[in-house]
């Protein structure tokens, strides 16, 4: 029997304990995900540089933020990219942010970051990367690589990790059946829009939930991928997969 799998946004749900945010050294915008995910985050992680964008952020807009980005709880890397100032303004707060200095030159600040929340929060606690595809193609496919790398095996025992940058949300999707909760939205398609994209092996994909579904097509990237709309009014989509492949949406549909 295949694999079942059920995706709730828990973005939405105010300090529920179920997620850690973790900040790359991308720009930080003051966008209403953000401030979502800032909120609801029950830990708050900059990995080196991120820090120094989320200051950046604070001296950028108006002073009510200062309240909400001084919840950082910590901020993990080899340290070569945190400004000065950046470290001093986090770890003189009321609440300050600890620094944990992670000199292992063989892992990427991600990784120490990630390595970091699960070796002291819970081992399957669900982490959400704020991150970027834009610039670089190696630093955005680093990136994708990273939702491969953190949840390996059949399952996602180690917690699901989510991938969020200024063009939407990625989710690796398993070998299985999927049934993913989306938001009805305001009646924009473009915001309900998902790709199904297969990284590596081809893969035998069923949907239910899309204005056109498909039944056992299979997708590679030599030959054919998904994208296209959710039915309007849906609340679920439904997808079964035979091999792993990358679920895109806007993150206000999920």
């Amino acid at each position: 029997m295949a694999a079942s799998f059920e995706w709730r946004s828990e973005f939405r749900s105010p300090r529920s304990n179920k997620f850690a945010l973790v900040v790359t050294n991308q720009p930080v915008s003051d966008s209403p995900v953000f401030g979502l995910l800032w909120k609801n985050a029950c830990v708050r992680v900059a990995a080196d540089g991120g820090a120094n964008r989320l200051y950046d952020l604070l001296q950028s807009n108006h002073s009510s933020l200062h309240e909400a980005v001084a919840g950082l709880d910590a901020i993990v890397g080899d340290l070569d990219s945190l400004h000065v100032e950046v470290k001093q303004y986090f770890t003189t707060l009321a609440n300050p942010a600890k620094v944990i200095h992670y000199p292992d030159q063989n892992l990427y600040d991600l990784d120490k970051a990630v390595n970091w929340v699960r070796s002291n929060y819970a081992h399957d606690i669900d982490i959400v990367i704020l991150g970027d595809l834009g610039g670089r193609v190696d630093h955005g496919l680093r990136q994708v690589h990273y939702l491969y790398l953190f949840q390996p095996g059949p399952a996602y025992t180690n917690g699901r990790v989510f991938l969020v940058t200024s063009q939407g949300l990625l989710i690796l999707l398993k070998p299985g059946h999927h049934k993913i909760w989306v938001q009805k939205g305001d009646g924009n398609a473009k915001k309900r829009t998902v790709g199904l994209i297969p990284i590596g092996k081809p893969s035998l994909i069923t949907t239910n939930g899309l204005e056109q579904d498909v039944k056992n097509l299979v997708i590679s990237m030599e030959e054919k991928i998904i994208r296209g709309p959710v039915l309007q009014g849906t609340s679920t989509l439904d997808i079964e997969t035979s091999d792993t492949i990358l679920l895109t949406m806007d993150i206000s549909a999920f």
